[in-house]
């Protein structure tokens, strides 16, 4: 490992615009490089799993189930782009080409969006099914998630798809070339980043946020009634409801899950955008979701 007070000039290019030590850099650096392989190799693997359990016949009769199960399809696949982002730190170029420059860009986007908004559904179904149970069996069913999951992705592939055409391979100088904006679309790419702040960061963690706070509340009365599994209202309920009353907790930790460590990210993403909106002096694609969307990772 090289002396990590040494700075190669490809090393100050890719932390430009950050006042950060040289140390610190490298730290984080090294640390990404030895730890990210473990984290997308268990995400790929835990993520597969989670796939098949939740799509198995016994546990797709339930419309949560299908969420849990489309959130580990949008999770594997963001561990795939991980996958290219480490490969890049260890100087295997792939994000230089024409192609994946563009499609791990675009995935990226949609994977995050996905996830961001599969977490809001998991999130408002048990919602439901905390305030208003009665009507859960008529909201909360296999034929409507398969609708909104639908709509997520036919949403997300649109709005995304011009990332094919204002995203690609800018050379700076001789030795140095960066998939980022084309110059030629800079307001466009303004749109976008706009846009995906407000899809993927206000609006989710606002509705999330406040539907666990509202779920929190009324967990905490209820656990100073009789243990629902004792009393006469909950036996009187149907088979459906019981179903849906039991996951309750699962999808209440998921969802707080996603809110706890998905700050930091979102904290940092806020510091990109205002950094960009300030200095414009460097085109880069904002960082989103809980992980990086690569922007000015991969320089040679």
């Amino acid at each position: 490992m090289e002396n990590i007070t040494e700075q190669t000039e490809d090393d100050k290019l890719e932390y430009y615009g950050d006042e950060i030590s040289p140390s610190f850099y490298y730290f984080a650096k090294y640390t990404t490089i030895y730890l990210q392989p473990v984290i997308f190799t268990v995400g790929l693997l835990g993520n597969l799993m989670s796939f098949c359990v939740f799509l198995s016949k016994s546990m797709r009769k339930i419309s949560s189930n299908l969420y849990l199960a489309a959130l580990s399809g949008s999770s594997y696949g963001f561990n795939l782009v991980l996958l290219f982002q480490w490969l890049e730190m260890v100087k295997v170029p792939i994000f230089h080409m024409q192609g994946f420059c563009q499609s791990i860009v675009y995935f990226s986007y949609v994977f995050s969006f996905l996830s961001v908004w599969l977490i809001v559904c998991i999130t408002v179904e048990n919602y439901i099914v905390t305030f208003h149970l009665s009507k859960a069996v008529v909201y909360c069913t296999v034929f409507r998630a398969k609708i909104v999951i639908g709509l997520l992705v036919l949403y997300s592939v649109l709005l995304y798809s011009g990332q094919f055409w204002t995203t690609g391979i800018v050379t700076f100088s001789d030795n140095y070339t960066v998939c980022t904006e084309l110059p030629e679309y800079s307001q466009l790419n303004r749109i976008y980043s706009f846009w995906d702040t407000i899809t993927t960061l206000v609006l989710p963690i606002i509705i999330t946020t406040t539907l666990i706070v509202a779920i929190l509340s009324q967990n905490l009365c209820n656990a100073k009634k009789i243990d629902r599994q004792n009393s006469s209202i909950y036996r009187r309920l149907s088979k459906k409801q019981k179903s849906l009353v039991r996951i309750t907790r699962v999808l209440l930790a998921i969802s707080l899950t996603f809110v706890l460590l998905s700050g930091p990210s979102y904290i940092n993403k806020l510091r990109h955008l205002i950094l960009t909106e300030v200095e414009e002096s460097v085109p880069t694609h904002l960082q989103t979701g809980y992980y990086s969307k690569l922007s000015n990772l991969c320089t040679t």
